[in-house]
């Protein structure tokens, strides 16, 4: 059996850290909508973001603040930024 605490070391939570999948529902710098929107594209992973910032621009509003949320899915997801993160 599983959950989010259990068991210790091999729970949930622990596999979500260890490997870094952070869904794109615990960004804050995302709202409902956004969220939703993102999910129905099937973009479930804060590392999709990540590796595929482009995704921001295709699926959201023109006035969506990317870099922000560009920045947040690489703090949240742990990604190795191999470049600088530039407004997109």
């Amino acid at each position: 059996m599983i959950s989010w605490d259990y068991p210790e070391g091999d729970s949930l939570k622990d596999m979500i850290s260890e490997y870094g999948l952070h869904p794109v529902t615990s960004l804050s710098t995302l709202t409902r909508e956004q969220k939703s929107e993102l999910l129905s594209r099937g973009i479930v992973l804060c590392r999709t973001i990540c590796d595929h910032p482009d995704v921001l621009r295709q699926f959201l509003p023109e006035n969506t603040n990317s870099y922000r949320i560009l920045k947040e899915a690489h703090g949240t997801a742990g990604c190795i930024q191999t470049t600088p993160l530039l407004p997109i």
